[in-house]
């Protein structure tokens, strides 16, 4: 399942419970609010909201994945470095304050680079198979082969571009 398959699902259970919920409603027994129709009509709506949450989480996601990279972002390293330095020559916080501004303004940007890994296969069953990032070592189950289009990203934020077979150490 994809993120786009994903989010249609979340949308297509808000749909069926909603509608689920409307058919309890209409047998509610107003008079008993622990009876089993006023439970499962709770109980729709619930999972309705939960769903529908689900969704909007799943689509701000997927925005974030196709944003394009900051033009503006500078080396953590080059901020440092004008720290260091506007601390050594200024005689106050103003004055270090003006100097790091005017030289952290100087610094050339640089273009973020994606973080890219490959999923090492760890083990393959008849049914199952588990994969490892290449990134930050994290382990993934899976009862279907398609890892790439599962998890076309890693939780560390690496972008997997490939399967490779694990080499044995």
């Amino acid at each position: 399942m994809n993120i786009e398959e994903a989010i249609k699902h979340a949308e297509e259970v808000v749909k069926e419970k909603e509608k689920l919920a409307n058919t309890y409603e209409s047998f509610k027994d107003y008079g008993n609010p622990k009876s089993s129709i006023t439970s499962g009509y709770k109980e729709c709506l619930s999972c309705a909201e939960e769903h529908r949450q689900l969704a909007e989480w799943l689509k701000d996601y997927k925005r974030l994945l196709e944003q394009e990279p900051c033009d503006d972002a500078v080396s953590r390293d080059a901020v440092h470095e004008c720290i260091d330095e506007a601390w050594m020559c200024s005689k106050d916080a103003k004055e270090m304050a003006d100097v790091l501004e005017k030289m952290v303004n100087a610094l050339p940007p640089v273009t973020p680079q994606q973080k890219t890994g490959k999923w090492l296969v760890d083990l393959q069953t008849a049914t199952e198979d588990y994969y490892v990032c290449s990134e930050c070592g994290r382990r993934i189950h899976l009862l279907y082969p398609d890892v790439v289009g599962n998890y076309p990203f890693c939780h560390c934020g690496a972008k997997m571009v490939e399967i490779q077979e694990r080499s044995k150490e």
